[in-house]
């Protein structure tokens, strides 16, 4: 039969091969057309011939289509081929397709030890390849893709089994320095493509705003991964009195100062810091409570003249803090359900859509879960809910995975809401102007990619140094006493919390809780371990500076041009200043690029003199503040954010 291993197939991680495709992804596979008309009878020799005709790699498309790429997988899984036969596919030089599906299987199947060293000299394969996703096709490189399969838990929609770090077995003795069994095969042949420099980034922000037009000013710093950023919160400010106000999403809980890395009371220079340490480490803080506290403390703050400075990493509050509208179903997120318009007519476009459902996916719609399913848990209900939101608005469902179940419950609640489809929702913000919340002088930190990695190590390093181990055994213990789902802002008690832990919620998507799990789940841990966990954490720390930079340039910086055009065409001036301040070197040098430059320009602001063009300031500010435009849609941010 199709759907079976071949007799004799040795277990692969403890478990039939096949089944490292997660059930839900396989029996799509199964039920899928070109799994039926084309993987039957396949075997090692002739799967070659399937492989060379794709034409793109992939997981899920569409309507939670598997690709062919896909497909191929699962039946290499069912197959097992020798070994050699698997070299011979990567050595295939001229068929890059089947080395990438070669590469797939590998990843999944092969020791850790010989992953690196069958799969790194691929990183010297510089092809393009169509990637073909949720949102259509895309291009990446073979050495991405490859690197992707070294260092991500998950690539083509597949969670990957885990791999022990590179430099563990380094030192373990079990692994040399880059070396390779297809070393000799694969040199001498020319690299294709030519060498790209990739940039991964980080970013540090800091804004600075004046309500309305008045002589209350408000500073927002936003602290990120790597960069001293929260003393610079108390370098701009000009005067006596003012105040900081937290906007980091993990500095809300009492304690914990290590894993959240707050700044020592010793260096905060006497500045009053407010919204940090006010939450129990059970409690679960949304976005839409963050910025109504933040707007009552900034309105008593300018009611006492004073000035207030919000710090803090977590983008999207902020960017809701100053650009209001753009926050989907705020208003209704705190109404009581009685006081809700549910009577309203749906828009025509969402009632034919709702004509077309079935009655299974009708009812699912009227009774959408409280909480979001944990996919691990329960993914055939995050399935149900993305097929749902497919059905009902493929725009915007094709912009979440599966797996992101709150993001699709909140569309599908935002749909309900507004008795429209989301995506309309959408498209008539993108039609008009975000309008600030107050006048707002931004400031970005940023740090160049290869000061910044091992600045971020160091980080890692000294954070465990001052007791981060006992910092996240509190958290377990906490854990085990049962907060693991929120409900009305609390995590409530659950049977065995800290086995199902929900890695979203709270304090728990704090970096280092989870990467920390089994090291000290172990009843005897090993060193091997702990160092796995400390690079995992690293790892980490550098993905979530990387996310940040992606953020500030696909979301904040679009919003913040187009306001700006807005506010020079009517007043001739900027209502949200944004500039990028050069924080890659320290000392000295941070005095004369960051501290030196914010001062200078926070007086002006005040003073209400004229700005300099932010893309002056150095070559960095130029390139990093030059995006393309965007339309300014929303960001989600209700009442599970």
């Amino acid at each position: 039969m199709a759907n079976t291993t071949v007799r004799g197939a040795v277990a692969i991680h403890g478990q039939n091969p096949q089944y490292l495709v997660e059930s839900v992804i396989r029996n799509r596979i199964y039920e899928s057309a070109y799994w039926k008309e084309h993987c039957f009878a396949l075997t090692a020799e002739t799967i070659i011939d399937k492989a060379i005709e794709l034409k793109a790699i992939g997981g899920v498309y569409g309507n939670q289509k598997p690709t062919e790429f896909l497909c191929l997988l699962l039946k290499l899984l069912q197959i097992q081929p020798e070994k050699e036969i698997l070299l011979e596919y990567l050595q295939a030089d001229e068929f890059k397709y089947l080395r990438a599906l070669a590469a797939m299987y590998i990843r999944m199947t092969f020791r850790p030890v010989d992953v690196y060293e069958v799969l790194e000299p691929l990183l010297k394969d510089y092809r393009k390849l169509r990637y073909r996703g949720m949102n259509g096709y895309s291009i990446i490189h073979m050495d991405e893709f490859v690197d992707s399969l070294l260092v991500d838990e998950r690539v083509c929609d597949l969670i990957l089994p885990r791999i022990t770090k590179r430099d563990v077995l380094e030192d373990l003795g079990e692994i040399g320095p880059r070396k390779s069994r297809l070393l000799d095969a694969m040199e001498g042949k020319s690299e294709h493509g030519s060498d790209r420099s990739r940039s991964r980034s980080s970013d540090r922000r800091c804004i600075s705003s004046e309500k309305n037009t008045n002589i209350h000013t408000e500073y927002d710093v936003l602290e990120a991964p790597g960069s001293p950023l929260a003393k610079g919160g108390h370098h701009v400010h000009p005067y006596n009195g003012a105040r900081i106000i937290n906007a980091d999403s993990m500095q809300v809980y009492v304690g914990m100062d290590v894993i959240t890395n707050k700044v020592p009371y010793g260096e905060r220079c006497g500045v009053e810091h407010l919204l940090m340490d006010y939450k129990k480490p059970g409690e679960q803080l949304t976005g839409p409570e963050w910025i109504a506290d933040a707007i009552k403390v900034i309105d008593e703050t300018h009611a006492r003249n004073q000035v207030p400075i919000v710090v803090g990493g977590t983008s999207y509050w902020i960017q809701h803090l100053i650009f209001p509208e753009r926050m989907a179903s705020l208003e209704k997120a705190g109404q009581d359900s009685a006081d809700s318009d549910d009577q309203r007519p749906p828009s025509e476009s969402l009632r034919n859509a709702l004509a077309a459902l079935p009655p299974e996916m009708l009812n699912l719609f009227d009774n959408l879960p409280e909480q979001a399913p944990i996919a691990d848990e329960d993914p055939a209900m995050c399935h149900k809910l993305h097929d749902l939101l497919m059905s009902l608005d493929q725009l915007v469902a094709q912009r979440w995975h599966w797996r992101d179940s709150r993001k699709v419950l909140t569309s599908l609640r935002t749909i309900q809401e507004n008795r429209r489809l989301a995506s309309e929702v959408i498209a008539e913000q993108s039609q008009t102007i975000p309008t600030p919340r107050y006048r707002t002088l931004c400031f970005w930190l940023y740090a160049k990619p290869d000061i910044l990695k091992p600045r971020l190590d160091e980080r890692v390093n000294q954070m465990i140094e001052q007791g981060l181990l006992n910092e996240i055994r509190t958290l377990r213990a906490i854990a085990s006493e049962g907060t693991a789902t929120s409900t009305n802002g609390i995590l409530s008690p659950t049977p065995n919390a800290e086995k199902r832990m929900d890695y979203t919620l709270g304090i728990y998507q704090a970096i280092g809780y989870k990467e920390f799990h089994d090291y000290l789940s172990s009843p005897s841990p090993s060193d091997a371990a702990f160092r796995e966990a400390v690079e995992q954490m690293k790892l980490g720390t550098r993905r979530y500076a990387k996310r940040q930079v992606t953020w500030i340039r696909n979301k904040l910086l679009p919003a913040v041009n187009a306001a700006n055009a807005a506010s020079q065409a009517e007043t001739g001036s900027p209502v949200v200043p944004t500039y990028l301040l050069d924080a890659t070197e320290l000392g000295d040098a941070w005095k004369n690029n960051v501290h030196g430059v914010a001062e200078r320009i926070t007086h002006e602001f005040l003073e209400g003199k004229a700005l300099p063009d932010p893309k002056t300031l150095s070559p960095t500010a130029a390139e990093m503040l030059t995006v393309r435009e965007r339309p300014t849609e929303y960001v989600y941010l209700t009442r599970s954010s």
